[in-house]
């Protein structure tokens, strides 16, 4: 057996840490196989709806993060973390929930009312802003390259939300199935 010094011999073999061929023995299951993340720091227009909603920032689903080259049977773990506002017009409560989609598919979803603040007083001014961070495992990934898009909706109809600009970080990790 010949051992050339200073050779590590890790099992993996590829130009760099985001090449999945050549892979010698394969990874474990639960093992992260790779990890993507966006961040998008321009604020929303706003969502005033209680159906979930991508969340759009001069007409375009800004608030996503798009991981490639997923196998087959592999999971994907979504953090999405995103500064809301919400405001009321004439309700006490200014409330919000999320969810997460893969494409134009909503694949987890939150209760309207997830996120909400109760006031007093039924005024039109009511607001309350804070950061949300939401959590999902996609089992059911495609093959191949996968989008997930940062969803936002409210709990009654005289309330809007929007997702403030700032740093909005959006990640996606590939996990051995």
């Amino acid at each position: 057996i010949f051992y050339k010094i200073g050779v590590s011999m890790s099992g993996i073999i590829g130009a760099s840490e985001n090449m999945k061929s050549g892979i010698v023995g394969g990874f474990a299951t639960g093992q992260v196989i790779q990890i993507q993340q966006r961040m998008y720091a321009s604020s929303s227009s706003s969502v005033a709806t209680t159906t979930l909603t991508k969340a759009l920032s001069s007409s375009v689903a800004q608030y996503y993060v798009t991981i490639d080259n997923v196998d087959a049977n592999n999971d994907v773990f979504l953090i999405m973390t995103a500064a809301v506002w919400k405001t009321s017009s004439n309700w006490p409560n200014t409330g919000s929930g999320y969810g997460i989609f893969r494409g134009d598919t909503a694949i987890f979803e939150t209760q309207s009312y997830a996120d909400n603040m109760r006031w007093a007083s039924h005024s039109n001014n009511n607001e309350s802003a804070n950061c949300t961070t939401i959590q999902f495992l996609d089992t059911s990934p495609s093959a191949g390259s996968n989008t997930y898009y940062f969803g936002l909706r409210t709990d009654h109809a005289y309330n809007s939300a929007n997702i403030l600009g700032g740093n909005n970080v959006f990640t996606a990790m590939e996990i051995k199935g």
